[in-house]
């Protein structure tokens, strides 16, 4: 039966990848969306992170700390946006921020199913190696998402 129970949950259950970013205080921010993330969704895997210097104009003064965290989980995407935006207003991202050009945490999803399905991924140098290493080597859904990565360079 455990097995059993095993089998079901990676049969619904769906792999997610997204990025996790902040120029702002970024190891708190971190560690606490670290927590959120696990306890929203059990079993997570992050990427080690990397401290980036910004893109655009959009936020031209801190350096960015950038990593990418893979989990399975059976909600849908839309809830799982939801539940990421939650998190990003608990940790402080409000409009005073985003006018002064602080991020204490950005959470997009990357990666739904294998499929990649944000523009940041191949937008963002750095956003393909992190994705890669947050999914461990046993889940099948890694080989999807080099297929794509390959096809895209």
């Amino acid at each position: 039966m455990l097995l059993y129970s095993f089998i079901l949950l990676h049969l619904v259950a769906i792999l997610y990848v997204i990025s996790i970013a902040s120029n702002d205080n970024p190891s708190v921010g971190f560690r606490i969306a670290e927590s959120l993330l696990r306890e929203s969704f059990g079993t997570i895997h992050m990427a080690r992170p990397v401290r980036t210097e910004p893109v655009g104009d959009h936020y031209p003064h801190q350096p960015f700390l950038n990593s990418a965290v893979a989990f399975r989980s059976s909600l849908p995407e839309a809830d799982v946006r939801s539940l990421l935006k939650e998190m990003e207003l608990t940790l402080g991202r409000d409009d005073s921020k985003r006018r002064l050009h602080l991020v204490p945490i950005d959470l997009d999803i990357i990666v739904v199913a294998g499929r990649v399905v944000h523009p940041d991924y191949l937008r963002l140098p750095f956003l393909p190696p992190l994705v890669q290493e947050a999914i461990p080597p046993d889940w099948l859904e890694k080989d999807l998402v080099l297929q794509i990565t390959k096809r895209n360079e």
